[in-house]
């Protein structure tokens, strides 16, 4: 146990309100160090997550400065229900000090060994609970051109992901965000022309295609929404399902600070729901984000076929940008992706990776 810090687990708080406000205000007031607070979410949905994770097997801890006790890095630890035998280690947070640095990797300690007393073989990080929520770290390169983060990207800083390395976490799965520039509408032309012959081949086949409703009616779509993630995504390594009123929470959040007009839900002949893409307006750019389709509707041109009225869709609104969002390397997004650099030029792919440790 290090000499400089105390060590707080929320289990044994006698006070878990007070613990909740600390281990939620810690990002802002780490990343205010270095300006950026605006890239953390509030601390009212960290303090959701701890209650979601009362309800789980989770455990969070908080390091606190022995001498002037302020807190100065936190962790998280999860077991999944499905997938006992990997866990997770996320809601990692520290300040970029010599003290704060040596709390992060002595809170990676203790929540390797939680997970190890619990009969985990491997852990997965940095992720909160499970795919759902924030996982992944960027990969950023010294004197790159990359842009700065996104708030849809992964944002730690890069010492984060030093502190877990330390630890003995290796690279596991990789994912890249690729954007591409569509200067004028006759490139986009090429790509419609590019997709249009699966677009045909799907509507003659009888399935329907229609962007997200508004309003209200909105949380229908939401409910098929779900249904579709947890079929489609249900073999993705470290995916769970979670409360839908928690999914909802988060897609109307994300919703209502972009235009998802360009997002669509894809019906088979039979009118049951059988995939869906979900895509952003920002500014110039059109990013798409997620692309999940059914098992039994795979390999038939869906994807192609929605991508198909989301490029449609950004021709109309003068998108001279385009972004594949966090892709998992080797998947059907990414295969979207190169097919549309055969049209746009690509102008840089950021990187991204989830760690994973074996535990003796």
């Amino acid at each position: 146990m290090s000499k400089s810090v105390t060590i707080e687990t929320h289990s044994e708080s006698n006070d878990k309100d007070s613990f909740n406000k600390i281990f939620a205000q810690l990002p802002e007031s780490a990343r205010n160090a270095v300006g950026a607070a605006h890239l953390v979410p509030p601390a009212n949905l960290w303090i959701q997550l701890i209650h979601y994770g009362e309800l789980r097997q989770s455990e969070f801890w908080i390091a606190r400065s022995r001498l002037t006790h302020e807190a100065v890095a936190r962790i998280g630890a999860d077991v999944p229900v499905s997938r006992h035998l990997a866990g997770s280690i996320g809601f990692f947070e520290c300040v970029d000090s010599t003290e704060g640095r040596q709390a992060g990797v002595e809170l990676l300690g203790v929540a390797q060994q939680w997970l190890v007393e619990r009969g985990v073989k491997t852990a997965v990080g940095p992720m909160d609970f499970n795919s759902w929520f924030n996982y992944r770290f960027k990969l950023r390169e010294a004197g790159s051109s990359q842009s700065e983060d996104r708030a849809w990207e992964p944002n730690a800083p890069d010492f984060h992901l030093e502190l877990f390395r330390t630890t003995g976490f290796i690279d596991s799965i990789h994912f890249s965000s690729m954007f591409f520039e569509v200067p004028t509408p006759a490139v986009w032309d090429q790509y419609l022309n590019l997709l249009a012959p699966d677009h045909q081949k799907v509507v003659d086949a009888g399935f329907t295609l229609r962007p997200f409703k508004h309003g209200h009616e909105r949380l229908e779509d939401l409910k098929l929404i779900f249904e579709i993630s947890n079929q489609a995504f249900k073999d993705n390594p470290m995916f769970e399902q979670i409360p839908f009123e928690i999914f909802a929470a988060m897609t109307l959040a994300s919703a209502q600070k972009s235009n998802i007009s360009g997002s669509r839900l894809c019906f088979a002949p039979d009118s049951s729901p059988a995939g869906f893409m979900f895509a952003f307006f920002e500014q110039s750019e059109v990013i798409c984000k997620t692309v999940a389709v059914l098992p039994e509707y795979r390999a038939l041109g869906l994807a192609n076929a929605m991508s198909y009225q989301l490029s449609q869709d950004s021709r109309l609104a003068g998108m001279n940008k385009s972004v594949g969002a966090l892709i998992r390397a080797g998947n059907t997004s990414e295969n979207i992706g190169r097919k549309h650099s055969r049209i746009a030029s690509q102008m840089r792919e950021n990187r991204y990776v989830l760690l994973a440790k074996e535990l003796a």
